[in-house]
């Protein structure tokens, strides 16, 4: 095989091999995996990749039940949590904690309607596959945009004093620039202890 195999590679896998199922209408679904299986990993079939990334999560130390949290990582205090998602202040950071490692969004990147759109369609897309659900080191099998947009909303509440809508798109209008910075830099200035 000519590369590690990781959950995000076999969900490309099937991504292909549906696709190639356009291409190749009278091909069964389990030759078009074989197929794209091939192609993107060099592996001899899907199931050999599927034993692959099996036996990489095993080994995995980093997927272990007694991992770090990007917060205690970073050695900052959380402070808004909803769901499995939770805002780092002092990073700046909104991080997801439901998968094996942190998946995480520092507010400069999420600075526009735009950006903050991008960011839901980004996460609504990712799902593990079917295979790694029932892995007990799996927290959460989605990433529950609802919460990461309430999240945000709540950060717009207490930064800004406004709604995400308020915030991101009032009066229906694309704000191409949110000021994050600014914003927590004037909280804390008027409560120096948030």
């Amino acid at each position: 095989m000519s590369k590690e195999i990781t959950p995000s590679i076999v969900r490309d896998i099937k991504v292909a091999a549906k696709r190639l199922g356009a291409a190749l209408p009278n091909e069964k679904h389990t030759r078009l995996l074989d197929i794209a299986a091939h192609a993107i990993s060099g592996a001899a079939d899907y199931q050999q990749v599927v034993r692959e990334a099996k036996a990489g999560l095993a080994k995995d130390k980093r997927f272990s039940k007694e991992r770090m949290s990007y917060a205690d990582w970073a050695e900052a205090r959380a402070t808004f949590r909803r769901g499995y998602w939770y805002f780092v202040p002092d990073k700046r950071a909104v991080v997801f904690e439901g998968e094996f490692a942190p998946y995480i969004f520092f507010l400069r990147q999420l600075g526009s309607t735009g950006a903050l759109l991008d960011a839901a369609l980004q996460i609504q897309k990712k799902k593990w596959p079917d295979e790694f659900r029932k892995d007990p080191r799996l927290l959460c099998p989605d990433y529950q945009v609802d919460h990461f947009l309430g999240l945000i909303d709540d950060l717009c509440r207490f930064y800004f004093d406004d709604s995400i809508q308020g915030v991101f798109s009032p009066g229906g209008r694309v704000i191409t620039a949110v000021d994050w910075e600014r914003a927590i830099s004037e909280k804390a200035a008027m409560h120096p202890l948030n």
